[in-house]
């Protein structure tokens, strides 16, 4: 096994033609988050364990629809925790923000880190590198935030590959809500997936979300087949 980068931090762990990456699961949890970009399930029971050799407690895998639990699953992680997929249907027409949203500047991303902690629990949490990676997960991607004043209230990550875009995160800060703030953010999502020809926008979130799910539903997205999982590999 062949490693670039220092635990706890970013890694690269390749074996022969096998390459996988690996991360912190997020800023407060002792768990590692793994991500396959090719090799066997063989190749990703070694990498598991190294990340438990160098001291994480557990090992994620990235959300993976069903077709995709299988190499998991035989490498030897098992399910975890489950989200729910919603699709928008991007040819049609979608309304402008009530609120202003604009283009993140690199001094809000603290903001979106804090408000990242405040608004989902532990092992949700994405953290510094989870949203950077976030950022970097689609060719083309934005970080989008509202304001009030010179604070940032709310923000989104949002990425288009082909002719899908997807809306990676959304918070908002717990002072601000209900002050139209996501809803904002998720339009603007929207109409940003439009300009760069997307045909539709997927998302997921955590079952159990009824704010969230209810906001989706009314802005009229609708509930995909196919839930997707994330696994777990403790040694």
């Amino acid at each position: 096994m062949r490693v670039s980068g220092s635990w706890p931090g970013l890694l690269t762990l390749r074996q022969g033609f096998s390459r996988a990456t690996a991360r912190p699961w997020n800023d407060v949890s002792d768990g590692a988050s793994l991500r396959l970009e090719r090799g066997s399930q063989g190749f990703l029971t070694a990498a598991a364990d190294h990340l438990l050799e160098l001291g994480a407690a557990w090992v994620g895998s990235p959300p993976v629809d069903t077709s995709g639990r299988t190499v998991w699953e035989r490498a030897g992680f098992a399910p975890y925790l489950t989200l729910d997929l919603y699709g928008f249907d991007l040819t049609r027409a979608v309304a402008e923000p009530a609120l202003p949203v604009t283009d993140g500047a690199v001094g809000d991303l603290a903001s979106a880190v804090e408000i990242d902690r405040l608004s989902f629990d532990d092992v949700w949490q994405l953290g510094s590198i989870g949203l950077a990676e976030a950022r970097a997960a689609t060719p083309h991607s934005t970080f989008l935030v509202t304001r009030h004043g010179k604070a940032v209230c709310g923000f989104a990550i949002v990425g288009v590959g082909g002719t899908v875009g997807y809306l990676q995160r959304l918070g908002v800060h717990p002072d601000a809500r209900r002050g139209g703030h996501g809803r904002a953010l998720l339009l603007a999502s929207l109409r940003w997936c439009q300009r760069r020809g997307a045909r539709q926008q997927l998302l997921n979130t955590q079952p159990g979300n009824d704010a969230a799910a209810g906001l989706y539903l009314t802005e009229g997205y609708s509930v995909r087949e196919g839930a997707l999982s994330v696994l777990r590999y403790d040694g």
